[in-house]
């Protein structure tokens, strides 16, 4: 059996993809990572590299996104006080499935590659992180990466297809798995799918239908998964990239009535926690 590592973070499309996984393979596992969402070892160095997230994207994609995780782990922790799911952190989904936890401030931590390393029952390593490997760090990885993107590659490199789908008034949304490499959502394709966007969906809703879809998509997958993978090399003539969401991006969709969320999301993805956890 091919098992593999899951490197994760608790944010919500990494819990997402995390819960569905293990909710159908936890027997294919051998362990989680859970990385923290920022790097730094210190509360100043992750001011430092948030400060750089800010400048490099904007201010409301910082608030975005620290709102997005806030909100989605409120709603966690509230429904399994209510005892209407079982885990609120990924740390639950692998303790109540037995599986072997790791905890890395930083993805480059020498330790990181270290612990990772001496995992000898696992061939693969699943990414579903915020924070990006150097080049350095993975020549070090023995096992193969695979990274959950959010879009059909080569079309949309890069972060926050979410936002830029919604920009863009696209009609359909992709995934793929592929290798990860040091050049970012260049690697060989090893699976892909397209999927519709439904009508007046919200930024936050459709960042969750793309973290479910990963989770739905590697469920019939990894029963084809073979070491080495079969894979398939992208067209990088057809590459386009895409920035973190500017002022800009945020202005547009406001001039287009779209939201960012909606009250009616926590309502469809208590459904999916419902049953997914308990299935």
């Amino acid at each position: 059996m091919n098992k593999v590592t899951l490197i994760s973070q608790n944010s919500m499309a990494s819990y997402v993809f995390t819960m569905i996984f293990v909710n159908k393979h936890y027997d294919k596992i051998s362990s989680i990572f859970i990385i923290d969402l920022i790097s730094g070892e210190s509360i100043s160095s992750k001011i430092k590299n948030l400060r750089r997230l800010i400048k490099n994207s904007s201010i409301q994609f910082a608030f975005y996104k620290f709102f997005e995780t806030q909100f989605y782990m409120f709603v966690l922790k509230l429904f399994k006080f209510l005892k209407k799911i079982q885990y609120s952190k990924i740390e639950d989904i692998a303790k109540s499935n037995n599986l072997r936890v790791y905890k890395f401030k930083d993805i480059n931590d020498p330790e990181f590659i270290k612990q990772i390393n001496l995992i000898n029952d696992s061939n693969f390593s699943i990414f579903t992180t915020g924070q990006i490997l150097k080049k350095s760090t993975l020549d070090n990885l023995k096992s193969y990466p695979i990274n959950c993107h959010g879009s059909y590659l080569p079309k949309f490199r890069g972060a926050a297809q979410y936002i830029w789908y919604q920009v863009y008034n696209y009609k359909e949304f992709g995934i793929t798995f592929h290798n990860l490499t040091h050049e970012i959502d260049a690697g060989d394709i090893l699976y892909q799918k397209n999927f519709q966007i439904p009508e007046n969906i919200s930024c936050f809703y459709l960042h969750y239908l793309i973290a479910k879809n990963w989770g739905l998509e590697f469920d019939l997958f990894i029963n084809d998964l073979n070491f080495p993978p079969n894979t398939e090399a992208q067209d990088h003539s057809q590459s386009s990239n895409l920035s973190l969401p500017n002022s800009e991006a945020f202005k547009k969709l406001k001039l287009q009535n779209k939201k960012i969320i909606k009250i009616s999301d926590l309502k469809k993805i208590s459904y999916d926690l419902k049953q997914f956890q308990h299935n």
